[in-house]
């Protein structure tokens, strides 16, 4: 199911073909209608007491005006914006690099998410690491079908032990980097995970 995208513009896009016709790209997850999507605003992220930035655009499964949807809202995302968290993938991918492909300095968890959310206080830190295990057969399932060998020309991976949980979200993390490249739009894993394979990050 889409869900994520590289602009607003493409949003905006994607929201107009949906009303042109009755399309298959969406299905309301309640109740399995295609044809009865509006546009139902912007959603925020408060980035101050007088600024916030567009994260995305909820849709409504409309049930007004003689339209027979269920009345619930689906939201799209920016490819850079994580579903239910307040940070989005420019911290977790700063995590993701400080802990575990840092080459000059072996950093502890809190540390890491001190570097990556400039927060003084890292009590969230070992629910990150917690949320990237949890994510694991979500990472994994992008390259189940060949597994690809580490190439440490990509990253330079620092092996912990074949039984430690570090080293296992490291190797595949790893994989990643190799099978998501780069692209012109972002250099960061997070966004390139969400982006193709319409699938939350963490």
């Amino acid at each position: 199911m889409i869900r994520f995208f590289n602009t607003i513009d493409q949003i905006e896009h994607f929201i107009r073909s949906l009303q042109w016709q009755a399309s298959a790209a969406l299905n309301c997850p309640h109740c399995a209608r295609t044809d009865q999507w509006f546009s139902h605003g912007f959603q925020y992220q408060q980035l101050g007491i007088h600024s916030r930035a567009i994260t995305g655009k909820r849709l409504i499964c409309s049930n007004r005006f003689g339209h027979l949807g269920c009345g619930r809202t689906w939201r799209l995302y920016l490819c850079e914006r994580t579903p239910f968290a307040h940070y989005g993938c420019t911290q977790f991918f700063a995590f993701i690099l400080a802990l575990f492909f840092n080459t000059s300095t072996r950093n502890t968890v809190e540390h890491a998410y001190r570097l990556a959310t400039g927060a003084n206080n890292a009590r969230h830190a070992w629910r990150w690491l917690n949320r990237l295990r949890l994510q694991l057969p979500a990472y994994r399932a992008v390259f189940f079908d060949r597994p690809a060998q580490l190439d440490t020309n990509t990253l330079d991976a620092k092996s912990t032990g074949d039984n430690d949980i570090h080293f296992l979200i490291q190797t595949t993390l790893s994989q990643l980097f190799q099978r998501l490249p780069s692209s012109a739009d972002t250099h960061n894993l997070c966004a390139l995970f969400q982006l193709k394979t319409q699938i939350r990050f963490i």
